[in-house]
């Protein structure tokens, strides 16, 4: 083969190869960049659409109340900033309240553990694993709690939930509103009216006589009714 044959063919290989490469740049580029894009929800990348991240602050603290952030725990004192998948404990006399964004505030009682699942604009997510806690939203806003076998939602008004797990039972507690409730993934209801479950297999579903007066329960509504603006709250 002739020097200028040769010569033809190496240029022709280079070209090739170039452009082989910049073809696998772009590709790379363009699915690094779909990855991303999905990740922050835009739809043409199969996101579900851009969802804004409510701010969420601690207004009050009584006690002592311990995060959890990726594994590195702190203490929380007032005007600290909350963020989704943190853990949040409240030791034994201890209560915090929080909003998120402007319309959702929420009251936590003493030994309770909280976790923030989502806290975006159109999907705010909060999973009790212990304890006691008054989520109050003053506009239709969809509010969800969830425990290890139950999930409840609310569009606007006041729920309580008391998770006794050491009991493997939750007490539901709408006020004003009406609550979806799913037990097990697989049965589902609307309740205006307090309910106790049983998060066992079979599942077991019984009136609650509850009382916010009570004098073991008394103290934590009424702190929390006055801290949310419950007392104020009505329905047109």
């Amino acid at each position: 083969m002739s020097n200028e044959r040769l010569a033809k063919k190496d240029e022709n290989d280079t070209i090739g190869t170039m452009i082989n490469n910049r073809s696998s740049f772009f590709f790379l580029l363009l699915l690094t960049t779909t990855l991303i894009a999905a990740h922050f929800g835009f739809v043409w990348a199969g996101g579900s659409g851009y969802k804004l991240l409510y701010s969420s602050h601690i207004q009050e603290i009584t006690g002592t109340v311990r995060i959890d952030h990726a594994g590195t725990e702190y203490l929380g004192k007032q005007n600290d900033v909350l963020r989704r998948g943190e853990i949040i404990q409240t030791e034994d006399g201890s209560r915090l309240f929080f909003e998120i964004g402007s319309d959702v505030r929420v009251a936590l009682d003493e030994r309770s553990i909280l976790v923030l699942n989502r806290l975006s604009q159109n999907d705010i997510s909060l999973h009790l694993t212990a304890g006691r806690i008054f989520i109050f939203t003053s506009k239709t806003h969809p509010v969800t709690l969830t425990t290890l076998h139950t999930k409840e939602t609310i569009l606007e008004g006041a729920l309580s939930i008391v998770n006794y797990d050491f009991q493997q039972t939750v007490s539901v507690i709408p006020f004003k509103t009406a609550t979806e409730v799913t037990v097990r993934k697989n049965k589902s209801f609307l309740t205006s009216t307090a309910v106790n479950i049983r998060e066992t297999d079979p599942s077991e579903i019984t009136e609650s006589a509850f009382n916010a007066d009570a004098p073991s329960v008394a103290a934590f509504y009424d702190w929390a009714f006055e801290k949310t603006g419950f007392r104020n709250f009505e329905i047109f």
